[in-house]
């Protein structure tokens, strides 16, 4: 495991009617859209103060096209040393993680932007636990997961694996399995993906969610 390690986290531009649709529906595009926005602020502020020369952050940013609006919007009052801001290719969700793994030469942690507990201590423990022949995931309510580190690029492991579905981690693990890995769990936890998702979040972790969108004077779900 060679190289600085990369911390890749999934985000796209919070638009209306385009971000986090099945929120939305229980809600409105906008709640659901301003959701997304603090969620991924949430996790930029978090993580970067505390990465030091322990990781460096890439966000990865969809739809591609939108990269420099991403960067603007998420990088603006940060040190650029330390985070970038990298397209997301056109294709299916495998085609984005096999390309992830490109963004860096050494060990590889992937977060979404819609799990706002995760913290640095999560990724320094990935980190710590992530070997060559082990990866490491945190494994989500719904089936998929919130956290994955790998100790560098393993080609093919995301093709063929059911997106979105409670077999998501099951498949994805199995797939690990017959490269020749193990695979080491973190704590379960829920991504925030539909309005009872957001209702059974814990107080503690809607709290600073809540005052961010109180200082940018934006509504969130109920």
């Amino acid at each position: 495991m060679d190289g600085l390690a990369t911390l890749v986290m999934f985000v796209r531009l919070p638009v209306p009617g385009e971000t986090k649709t099945r929120l939305a529906v229980d809600s409105s595009p906008e709640h659901a859209a301003n959701l997304a926005r603090v969620m991924a602020e949430h996790l930029v502020n978090a993580l970067l103060p505390q990465q030091r020369e322990a990781w460096r952050l890439v966000i990865y940013g969809a739809p591609g096209e939108r990269i420099a609006r991403i960067e603007n919007w998420l990088l603006e009052h940060h040190n650029r040393e330390a985070v970038c801001a990298e397209p997301q290719p056109e294709g299916s969700l495998a085609d984005r993680l096999e390309h992830a793994q490109t963004l860096g030469n050494g060990p590889l942690v992937f977060i979404g932007s819609d799990c706002p507990d995760v913290s640095s201590t999560d990724v320094h423990t990935a980190l710590r636990l992530v070997k060559d022949e082990r990866a490491v995931v945190g494994p989500a309510l719904d089936g998929g997961f919130w956290l994955l580190a790998l100790p560098g690029k393993i080609t093919g492991i995301f093709r063929d694996v059911p997106y979105s579905t409670p077999d998501t981690l099951a498949v994805l693990e199995s797939r690990l399995a017959g490269h020749g890995f193990s695979v080491t769990h973190l704590d379960k936890r829920r991504d925030i993906d539909t309005a009872k998702d957001w209702r059974a979040l814990e107080g503690s972790l809607r709290s600073p969610l809540a005052a961010r969108a109180r200082r940018l004077n934006i509504d969130l779900p109920e």
